[in-house]
Parts: C-alpha cells; structure tokens; sequence
C-alpha cells in the first residue's frame, strides 16, 4: 500500500513538473532606474512605428449594461476585438535577422493586454511586448509558450504599448 501511494504521489509530482516546463510563464518586468531596456531586449526599436488607435469606450454604458444583465462581479476589462495581421506591421532587416513591429495606442485606457489567436513563432523566434515609453517588457515569449495557437499577455500599465517579433 505504502508503495502504491509513493508511485502515485511521484506521478503527480512528475507530471506537475511536466505541464510547467512545457508551458512555462514569460516574465515581465517593471524597469527600475538602473535597468534599462536594451538589457532585455536586444533590437531597436523603430522610429517609425505605426500606432493603431483603438477605440474608446463609453464606460459608463458599458457598467450600466453590466448591471441591467445582473453582472455580480465588478469589470477589470473590456474586451475590443480587433483583427491585425503581419502586413499591419513594419519589417527591419537588420542583416541575419528580421524585427517585425506594431503599436497600439488606447489614449482612454488605464492598461492594455493581448489575447492573440492564429500565432505562430517559428523556431528561434522571440515575442516581446512593451509599453512605449519602453519601462514594462512583458517577453521573451518563445514558441514554447504558445498553445494551440493562443497566447494571452499580462497585463502592460500603458496607453500605448509595441508588439515586436524577432525571426531568424
């Protein structure tokens, strides 16, 4: 019996570890005075980035809504659905490896995140998000981190915020 138990417990630990190592947390990092960007994301970004202005909400409606459908719980979010695809973005050669960039500008938000679908980083390929001003990085996310080809970011503290991919 003592046996059974031990094998049990060391498939349950064996399989937690295998479920975190296959879809492991990509950090994000809030910068402090003594970091700087560069530190962590190694490609420049490009002046001339294209900010898609999202549009704004009415809050209040959208909370007066909530309320006439019996919402409980208080709303963190509201969803936009937007559809952008590689060509809204910009390319960068930069001899050896392409930089793909977009911008996102919500001037009415308090902070924004991603839910991506249909993604695909191929091989080598690294994701990074960060807020303009270039103080949270939320990244590397690799393609190890993405499932079924979903990938939802934390949350970025900015109104305006750039997606940047690097392909070998």
């Amino acid at each position: 019996m003592k046996t059974k138990i031990f094998y049990s417990i060391c498939i349950v630990i064996h399989l937690q570890f295998y479920f975190s190592e296959c879809f492991a947390q990509v950090f994000t990092r809030i910068l402090t005075d003594d970091r700087r960007f560069e530190e962590f994301v190694p490609y420049p970004v490009d002046e001339d980035i294209i900010f898609y202005r999202q549009p704004e909400i009415n809050f209040d409606s959208v909370l007066v809504d909530d309320n006439r459908k019996g919402r409980i719980i208080k709303r963190a979010a509201v969803k936009v659905e937007k559809d952008y695809k590689v060509s809204d973005g910009i390319w960068k050669d930069l001899g050896g490896l392409m930089v793909w960039q977009i911008g996102f500008s919500a001037p009415m938000a308090r902070s924004l995140n991603f839910l991506m679908s249909k993604i695909h980083l191929p091989e080598g390929a690294e994701m990074y998000i960060f807020s303009k001003d270039r103080n949270i990085i939320h990244g590397p996310v690799k393609p190890e981190h993405i499932y079924d080809g979903l990938y939802a970011s934390d949350i970025i503290d900015a109104q305006d915020v750039i997606i940047m991919v690097k392909c070998i």
